[in-house]
Order: structure tokens, then sequence, then C-alpha cells
């Protein structure tokens, strides 16, 4: 009725759809990051059911093209943004075989035929027993309220998958990076680090670490003394990746610790946060008298040292850790 010609319906559904795709662009872009990393996928996915409920209640309230945009936005523009990556994460603790064989029939089977039998019911509904069109909006209305009920059960099921998974070592660090950003995701890895099991805290530093995710510093305190060196040196590593003042003396500490790996990455931070800069903490460091901190400040400039770093790494320097004997020497 709006747009009564075959042009000028051309003309609507071409702009529709440019402003519509526009739009799921830039939510997926600026929104969806923040909602999943401050409220969590449950909130994620309620996206979609909350804009098309909405949708419906407008097309029964007030039948016409306003309404019928509305579901519109909400089904497309959510569904193919926030809610596919809501989805992509509920499927991460899940073994890789029963994630292959799920999403093959969900994307192949369940997908089409939904689409299907929903088409079927309004040709039937509509076409079969004279139902007015905005009126399928309680049906919809119905299946939306069935809908945010299995949410707010699956929700709590994700959570106890995931960290069962955690815990058994499951979860591949190669796909957590879809869904590490995610607040309960997020939580539970944090969480973990408290374990009294050494194998899992390592399992979880590495998982956090495989996606570059920052480690609050009072999570990170406690493993900094760790008595397993495998702890420690992860836990250095992360330290890396946080500013924190309260960090500065026990990293201070293990510039000394009877580890390698783990004194390169105490140094690392050290220079890093030095007021006076890199380069003049690293200066010192290689003319200190024990050889066990230069040859460190050497490795440290080895792996994670800048060209000015690598600079100060002269022939004088190798060649005096190099007349040294034992640990200290090269």
């Amino acid at each position: 009725a709006a747009f009564a010609t075959k042009d000028e319906k051309t003309a609507f559904f071409g702009r529709f759809f440019a402003y519509l795709n526009g739009f799921t662009l830039l939510f997926q872009i600026f929104v969806t990051p923040r909602i999943l990393s401050r409220l969590g996928v449950g909130a994620a996915m309620l996206c979609l059911p909350l804009s098309m409920g909405l949708g419906s209640l407008g097309v029964l309230l007030f039948p016409g093209l306003a309404g019928g945009i509305a579901v519109k936005v909400g089904d497309v523009g959510f569904r193919h943004s926030i809610h596919r990556s809501g989805a992509e994460i509920l499927f991460l603790p899940l073994p890789a075989g029963v994630k292959r064989r799920t999403k093959m029939l969900l994307d192949t089977a369940v997908d089409n035929l939904a689409t299907g039998l929903g088409a079927g019911l309004v040709l039937l509904l509509v076409g079969g027993l004279g139902m007015l069109y905005h009126h399928l909006s309680l049906i919809s209305l119905g299946v939306i309220a069935l809908w945010f009920g299995i949410l707010f059960r699956s929700r709590k099921a994700y959570l106890d998958a995931f960290r069962l998974a955690l815990e058994r070592r499951e979860i591949d660090p190669g796909e957590l990076s879809v869904g590490v950003s995610e607040a309960g995701t997020s939580r539970a890895l944090i969480s973990a680090l408290s374990s009294t099991n050494t194998r899992r805290v390592a399992y979880a530093l590495d998982l956090l670490a495989s996606t570059n995710a920052r480690v609050p510093a009072i999570s990170l305190l406690p493993l900094l003394a760790h008595p397993d060196v495998e702890i420690r040196r992860r836990a250095t590593r992360a330290a890396l990746g946080v500013t924190d003042k309260e960090l500065d003396n026990p990293l201070r500490a293990l510039a000394t610790d009877p580890d390698p790996d783990v004194r390169v990455a105490a140094m690392s931070y050290l220079c890093l946060r030095a007021p006076e800069g890199p380069v003049a903490r690293m200066q010192v460091y290689l003319a200190d008298a024990d050889p066990l901190v230069r040859a460190s400040a050497v490795g440290c400039v080895s792996a994670y040292g800048d060209s000015d770093l690598k600079a100060l790494v002269d022939r004088e320097v190798l060649e005096s850790l190099l007349t040294e004997e034992g640990e200290a020497g090269l």
C-alpha cells in the first residue's frame, strides 16, 4: 500500500537493505564486542529474540510498514551480527567432533527445515484458515517466549560446560579467540588461576596467552611466587601485558630468579616500566657485577628488545660472558 508500483517497491527494498546491511556491519564492529565483554554471551543471545518480540508486538498493535520494518531489522540486523557471534561462543566448550557434526546438522538440515516449516505454517494459517497477517504475531510471541526460556537455561549450561572442558583441557586455543573476550569465558579462565591444580593453572594461563588476554594483577601476584617454575614462567610472561605498580616489587625479585626464562621476562617488564626508560635500565643490567644478571639482560634483549636495546649488546658484553664459567656463561 505504501509503495504501490513495482519500481517503487524495487527502490524501497534497495534502500532498505543497503541501510540494513550498513547497520549490521557497524553494530558488529562497535557494539557486539562491548556487549560480549561487559554483559556476556547470555545478554548477546537475547538481542535477536528481544528485537523480534518487540517487532512482532509492533505488528500486532500497529499493523503496517513500520511494524514490518521493525521485525526485519531485528531479524536480519541481529541474526547475522551479535547472534551469530554468540552462537559461535556457545559451541566453544564442545569437543571438536561433536562441534563439527552439530554445526553441520544445524546449517544444512535444521535451518532449512525450520524455514520451510515456518513458511508452510504461514501459508496454512493465512491462506487456508484466513488468519490476518498481523495476528501471526501472536504465534511469534509465543515461540519467542519459549526461546527466552531456552536461552536462560543455555547460559548456565554453557558456563558449566566451559568449566568442565577447562578441567579436562579440551579447549582448542586456536578457537578460543572467538570467545575469550566474552565476560563469562574470561571470568572462568581468571577463576581457574586460583586453582590448587598446577596443570589446570598452567592450561588457563596458556589459553589466556594464546589470545593476548589481559590478566588482572591481583590474579598474577600469587602466581609470580608459585613454587612451580612453569607457573612462574607463564605468569611472568603474562605480566608483560599488564601495567600495575603492585607487580613491580615481585617482578624485581624475579629478576634474580633461578630460572633464566623467568629472569628474562621479569627484566623485560622492569625495562618497559622503568621511569628512566628501557635503554637506561638495560644499560644498568648489562653493567651489573653479577654475570647472571648480565646474561639475563642479553637474553632479554634477544627475546624482547627493539633495535635500540639490541645496539647495547656489543662485542665487549658478549666476550665478558663468554669468559664466565657455569650457569651464567653463554
